[in-house]
C-alpha cells in the first residue's frame, strides 16, 4: 500500500451536476407519420406472409412466423396508435403493441415509430421520447442490449450516462438499469470502441462511475460492503479507461492501480500509468521499485520515471545504477538519467563502451540474432573520423534487441550522435536492411527443388491412395505423376518463409537516422510485398516514425489510408496521432504543414554540386524536373564525372536527384486527391495557413496554380474567387490583380457556388492561358432531388455494364470495395473528415473472379458515421459539392462503358 503521504488530498471527489431531460410534446404531424410508417410496414408484411404461403406450397413446409406476424399487424388500429403517440408525449402509461416478433431476433423493418428514424429527425424529439419508444418497440435495447443504443443512436450516444439511467429508471421502473449501462461500457465494448466512445465526452462519463463504484470495483476485483458474489466478466482495460476520466484518483483504487502499472502487461501498464500520473508524489512510491528483484519491474521504474521527470529522482537513479547488473536495466536507468537533465557523458567515452561491450558479448547473444554476424556488420567511423569498434556496435544491437522498443529511447539516439553523419546513415540502412532480409528470407530455386524431391515420393503415394479410397471425389489424383508433384511442390517451397525476425524488432531503434527517401523505398517494397507480416510491418513503422519528415509523414498517411491489413492501417492511424499529438496539431494539420518538398529549396531548385561543376534541376509550372549546367543550357541528363571529380559525390548527386523525381510524383499524386477532398468537404484554410503551407511550397505552389480559388469572409460569403498565376500574383477573371485578406480564409472553387457565366469565364481563362487543371472543379453541376426516392439516386438503375470497365473507372475515382468477404455488393468512397461514405450498389459479383461479366448498376446513396455507425444520409443533407462530385461518378458510369 502507499504511503499515506503520498495520497494525501484525494479523499474527495467534486463530481459536477447535470441536466435532467426535459419532458416536452412532439408535433401532432407525428401522428400522422404513425399511420403512414404502419400501412408501409403492412404492405411488406402481406407481401411477406404472401412468399410464405407460396413458399410452403411449393416446398411441402408449414412455416406460418410471418403470416402470424401480418395477422398481428392487422390488430393495430387506429386508436392503438393514438395510444402510442399519447405514451411518447407521456400522457399514458405504456400501451400494448404486439408486433408479432420474435424477442431473439432484431427485425429493424419491424417498427412504427422507429421506422426509417423518422422520430429520431424531428427537432422536437430529444432521449425521453427516444428511449420510451425503444422500450415498447425494442425493448431488450434498453436492458440487456443496451450497448446497440450507445454505438447506433446519436441521443443516446452525446448524452450523461447519469441522464440515461434517470430515464431509464422512470420509463421502465427498473432499478437495476445502472448495471445495464456499466455492463454497456464494461463488457459489451470493444476496448477500441470505448477508446473512440469516449472522445469528446469525458465529463459526460466518469460521474457516473463515480457515483456507482461497485462496478469499477468488481472489474478491478475489489471486494467491497457492496460487492456482489456475481462475476460479470468485467475488462480491466476497460475499467482503467474510465478511471483515466476521473480527474483526481480515489484512494481505494491506488495500490490496485500501482500492481497494474508495474506489471507485465504493457497495455494495462501504461494505462494505469497514466492514471496514476495525477498524484503529485507518485513518483515517491515509483522509486521503491528500483530495488526490486525482478529486471523486468526495474526496467519499468526507470522509465515510469523518467516520464514523471522528478529531478529529485536523479539521486535514488544514480544508487541504482551503482549496483545494477543487468544490461537492459542499465540502459533505462542511463536513459531516464539523460532525460532528466543528467549528464552521463562518462557512460558514452570510447573507453567505458568498449569495456562494456566485451563484458556484455562474453555473454550468449539472443537466439532472435543468431542469424546477425558481427563480421557483417559495416565500417563506421566516429565523429572524429576514427574507426568505431564493430564489438560496440554489435553490443548496441544486442541491447536494442533486448530492450524490444522499435521507437528507441533518447539513449540509443545518443548512442548514434557519436558517429559521423554518414556512419549513422550506414548503420540505419543496415539495420532496416538486415531485418527485413531475415524477415522475408525463402528458399532458393535450387533449396527448393531439393526439399521437393526428398517429400515428392511420400505426397505421391497420398495422392494415388485417396485416389483408390475416393475415385468419384478425386478422379484427377490417378494420373498424377512425380514430376508433376515435385514442380507443384518446389512451387509452394519457394513462397514459404523460412525466417522471420519478429523477435529482434527492438534493433530497428537504431536505424532512426537513416536516409529518409531510402527508407522509404526499402518500406513501401515490405509493404508491398510481404503485407502477411503484419506484427513485423507494425514494428517497422513505428521505427521509421520517430523520423519527423514529410516523406515518413505521407508514407504513414498512404498506409493509414490505404493499406490492405486493418491492423496495419489502425497502426499507422495511431503513430501519426501520436506524431501530431507530440507537435500540438491535428493529423489534418501536420499533413498540411508536412509536405515533402524533394529537397527542393523555395523557388523550386535543386542545386546538384559536382565539386568543380554544379547543376540545376527546377520544377516547372509543368510539374517536370528541368536540368541545367552552370551556362543555363538545359541538358537531358547529369554528366559522367570528369577526371577532376569525386565519383562517389558524383553519384550522390544522381541518387538526389533521382530520389527527388520520385518524392515529386508521390506529392503530386496524394495531394492532388487530397486537395479534390477539401474542395469536396468544403474545407477551409485561414490566410496563414494558405500563404505558408500552399503558396510558399516550392511542389505545392505549381499545383494551386491549376485551381481556382475563393476568398471568404466571415459570414462565409464570397468575395473573390481567384488564380495563383506563375509570377506569384493572384488574379481574378478580369486578369486583375487581387490582394487578399488576411482575416478571411481560402477555399477551393466549385460550379455549384459560381454562376453559368463565371464557370463559363474560368473554363475559357484556363484554355487561354494554357493551364492543364489538377482536377475538373466546373463539371459537375447538382442532380435534381424532387423526385429521389428513399433518399437514393436511381437515374442509372437497371442499366448495364462490364465489370472490368466497372471497377477500373471507379478504383480510378477512388472508389473501394463494400465486400462480403470475397462477394462484392457494391463500391463506396469515403469522405474521412465528415465520416461521409457515398455508395453505389451494384448487382453482386466475385472479387476473385477473372470472368468480365455483366454487372446491373442499382442506386447511389449516402451514409454518415453517426454515434459508432454509418447511417443512411437524408439525401438534402449531403454537402453539395460531394452530391454533385459523387452524382457525376454514378452516371459516369453509363457515359463510359
Amino acid at each position: 500500500m502507499m504511503n499515506q503521504s503520498v495520497v494525501l488530498g484525494f479523499t474527495t471527489l467534486d463530481i459536477p451536476s447535470y441536466t435532467a431531460i426535459p419532458k416536452c410534446s412532439l408535433p401532432d404531424s407525428f401522428r400522422h407519420c404513425l399511420t403512414n410508417n404502419y400501412q408501409q410496414q403492412l404492405v411488406i408484411l402481406e407481401k411477406a406472409a404472401h412468399d410464405e404461403t407460396v413458399y410452403n406450397q411449393t416446398h411441402n413446409t408449414n412455416y406460418t412466423h410471418s403470416m402470424a406476424r401480418y395477422e398481428k399487424f392487422k390488430l393495430v388500429t387506429p386508436d392503438v396508435l393514438d395510444d402510442v403517440f399519447a405514451y411518447l408525449n407521456g400522457a399514458q402509461k405504456r400501451p400494448i403493441l404486439d408486433l408479432g416478433k420474435y424477442e431473439s431476433f432484431r427485425d429493424d423493418n419491424l417498427t412504427i415509430i422507429l421506422y426509417k428514424d423518422l422520430l429520431q429527425q424531428l427537432p422536437e424529439c430529444n432521449l425521453w421520447h427516444l428511449l420510451r419508444a425503444y422500450y415498447l418497440e425494442e425493448p431488450i435495447l434498453i436492458t440487456e442490449d443496451l450497448y446497440n443504443l450507445f454505438e447506433s443512436e446519436p441521443l443516446v450516444y452525446q448524452a450523461d450516462l447519469r441522464q440515461i439511467a434517470d430515464l431509464l429508471v422512470s420509463i421502465t421502473g427498473d432499478h437495476d438499469v445502472s448495471r445495464y449501462i456499466a455492463d454497456a461500457l464494461l463488457l459489451d465494448f470493444s476496448l477500441p470502441m470505448l477508446v473512440t466512445y469516449i472522445v469528446g465526452k469525458e465529463d459526460k462519463l466518469w460521474p457516473f462511475f463515480a457515483e456507482n463504484p461497485t462496478y469499477i470495483d468488481d472489474a478491478l476485483g475489489i471486494k467491497t460492503e457492496n460487492s456482489t458474489d456475481v462475476y460479470r466478466g468485467y475488462k480491466i482495460p476497460n475499467a482503467l479507461v474510465i478511471l483515466s476520466l476521473f480527474p483526481k484518483v480515489p484512494n481505494k483504487y491506488i495500490s490496485y492501480l500501482l500492481e497494474l502499472a508495474l506489471g507485465e502487461n504493457r497495455r494495462s501498464r501504461l494505462a494505469a500509468q497514466k492514471i496514476l500520473n495525477k498524484i503529485p508524489n507518485i513518483h515517491l512510491e515509483v522509486e521503491k521499485t528500483l530495488a526490486s528483484s525482478k529486471q523486468e519491474l526495474r526496467i519499468v521504474a526507470a522509465n515510469w520515471l523518467a516520464k514523471l521527470g522528478h529531478n529529485t529522482s536523479i539521486g535514488v537513479l544514480k544508487k541504482a545504477l551503482q549496483i545494477e547488473k543487468k544490461e537492459p536495466v542499465i540502459v533505462s536507468i542511463l536513459n531516464a538519467l539523460s532525460r532528466l537533465g543528467e549528464d552521463i557523458s562518462r557512460y558514452l567515452s570510447r573507453k567505458y563502451l568498449k569495456n562494456e561491450a566485451k563484458k556484455a558479448l562474453k555473454a550468449k547473444i539472443p537466439v532472435s540474432i543468431n542469424w546477425l554476424h558481427k563480421h557483417s556488420l559495416p565500417d563506421l567511423t566516429w565523429q572524429n573520423g576514427d574507426n568505431v569498434d564493430p564489438d560496440i556496435v554489435y553490443w548496441w544491437i544486442v541491447l536494442a534487441v533486448k530492450f524490444k522498443r522499435p521507437d528507441g529511447n533518447e539513449l540509443f539516439d545518443l548512442y548514434l550522435g557519436l558517429l559521423d553523419v554518414e556512419s549513422q546513415k550506414k548503420l540505419g540502412l543496415f539495420v532496416l536492411q538486415m531485418f527485413i532480409y531475415q524477415d522475408t528470407k525463402r528458399l532458393s530455386s535450387d533449396e527448393a527443388e531439393k526439399k521437393a524431391q526428398i517429400l515428392a515420393p511420400q505426397e505421391l503415394q497420398d495422392y494415388q491412395i485417396t485416389s483408390k479410397q475416393f475415385p468419384e471425389i478425386f478422379p484427377e489424383d490417378k494420373n498424377m505423376t512425380l514430376e508433376y508433384v515435385i514442380n507443384n511442390l518446389k512451387s509452394h517451397f519457394q513462397w514459404e518463409y523460412i525466417g522471420t525476425a519478429k523477435e529482434a524488432k527492438g534493433m530497428l531503434a537504431l536505424s532512426k537516422y537513416i536516409d529518409v527517401y531510402q527508407a522509404v523505398q526499402i518500406v513501401n517494397m515490405y509493404l508491398k510485398g510481404h503485407s502477411s507480416r503484419r506484427s513485423q510491418i507494425s514494428s517497422v513503422l513505428e521505427a521509421i516514425a520517430t523520423i519527423y519528415h514529410p516523406a515518413i509523414i505521407q508514407l504513414l498517411l498512404t498506409v493509414a489510408n490505404r493499406y490492405s491489413s486493418n491492423i496495419v492501417r489502425k497502426k499507422a492511424t495511431a503513430l501519426l496521432e501520436q506524431i501530431a499529438d507530440n507537435q500540438n496539431c491535428t493529423v489534418e494539420e501536420l499533413t498540411d504543414i508536412m509536405v515533402s518538398n524533394a529537397n527542393l529549396d523555395p523557388q523550386g531548385v535543386l542545386v546538384l554540386d559536382y565539386g568543380g561543376r554544379t547543376f540545376k534541376a527546377t520544377l516547372t509550372n509543368s510539374l517536370q524536373l528541368v536540368l541545367t549546367n552552370s551556362d543555363g543550357k538545359i541538358i537531358k541528363s547529369l554528366p559522367a564525372a570528369n577526371k577532376n571529380e569525386d565519383i562517389n559525390q558524383v553519384n550522390l548527386c544522381k541518387k538526389e536527384l533521382s530520389n527527388s523525381k520520385k518524392e515529386i510524383k508521390k506529392v503530386i499524386s496524394f495531394q492532388t486527391a487530397r486537395l479534390y477532398e477539401k474542395m469536396c468537404i468544403e474545407q477551409n484554410w485561414s490566410y496563414t495557413q494558405w500563404y505558408s503551407n500552399f503558396y510558399q511550397h516550392p511542389i505545392m505552389n505549381r499545383l494551386i496554380q491549376r485551381l481556382v480559388w475563393l476568398e471568404i469572409d466571415s459570414q462565409q460569403q464570397i468575395i473573390n474567387n481567384f488564380r495563383p498565376t506563375e509570377d506569384g500574383s493572384l488574379i481574378n477573371l478580369d486578369d486583375e490583380e487581387i490582394v487578399l485578406n488576411p482575416s478571411h480564409n481560402i477555399r477551393l472553387a466549385h460550379r455549384i457556388y459560381l454562376s453559368d457565366e463565371q464557370t463559363s469565364r474560368w473554363l475559357a481563362h484556363l484554355d487561354d492561358y494554357k493551364v492543364l487543371p489538377l482536377f475538373a472543379q466546373f463539371s459537375c453541376p447538382l442532380p435534381d432531388i424532387n423526385h429521389v426516392k428513399d433518399n437514393q439516386l436511381e437515374d442509372c438503375y437497371g442499366q448495364f455494364i462490364g465489370r472490368f470497365i466497372l471497377q477500373r473507372n471507379l478504383v480510378q475515382r477512388g472508389y473501394q470495395f463494400i465486400d462480403d468477404w470475397d462477394r462484392v455488393e457494391g463500391f463506396f468512397k469515403i469522405f474521412k473528415p465528415l465520416g461521409i461514405r457515398a455508395c453505389i450498389r451494384v448487382s453482386n459479383f466475385y472479387k476473385l473472379s477473372t470472368d468480365n461479366e455483366t454487372i446491373q448498376l442499382y442506386q447511389l446513396y449516402f451514409t454518415q458515421r453517426l454515434a459508432m455507425i454509418d447511417k443512411p444520409m437524408q439525401i438534402d443533407k449531403v454537402p453539395p459539392i460531394i452530391l454533385a462530385e459523387c452524382y457525376a461518378d454514378y452516371c459516369s458510369l453509363i457515359k463510359n462503358k
